[in-house]
């Protein structure tokens, strides 16, 4: 199980094409859990995930979602940090609310981290809409970082 610890301010289109993406709703066994937390958001955001919130605590329609917390902007590495205390997975994913994933591709992820004993972290690929790479992490030392892809 991975827990998917989304972090989002002011992308409620962002965030809404993520879990349309992920299918979220129609998920009755989900290989994840998620956590959502929003930083303070002032373009409906907010909102729309207090609306997640009551379709899970009042009708059950979203089994996959583990918890929602509407927060000021705390920053983002606080907020992942809070997410992740929240989960039980073996695996944390901390993401933003631009990322598309499909439950293929979080299969894929438990899947590599099961094949490789030694992997503790990964990062994406970052795409654009037309597939292109626009960023594929950072390589090199300290003193000499460079850019993949």
């Amino acid at each position: 199980m991975i827990d998917l610890c989304i972090v989002s301010y002011n992308t409620q289109m962002d965030l809404n094409r993520l879990l349309t993406t992920l299918n979220a709703r129609d998920l009755t066994n989900a290989p994840y859990t998620l956590y959502i937390q929003d930083n303070g958001s002032e373009d409906g955001s907010a909102q729309y995930v207090s609306r997640l919130m009551e379709i899970h605590d009042d009708h059950d329609e979203f089994p996959s979602l583990g918890g929602v917390w509407l927060k000021d902007n705390v920053g983002y590495a606080a907020a992942a940090n809070h997410l992740a205390t929240h989960g039980s997975g073996d695996i944390i994913g901390i993401l933003n609310s631009d990322v598309w994933l499909k439950p293929s591709d979080v299969l894929s992820i438990q899947a590599a981290f099961d094949q490789d004993s030694g992997m503790h972290i990964m990062g994406p690929k970052q795409r654009d809409d037309e597939g292109r790479i626009t960023h594929a992490g950072i390589i090199g030392t300290l003193a000499a970082p460079a850019h993949r892809g």
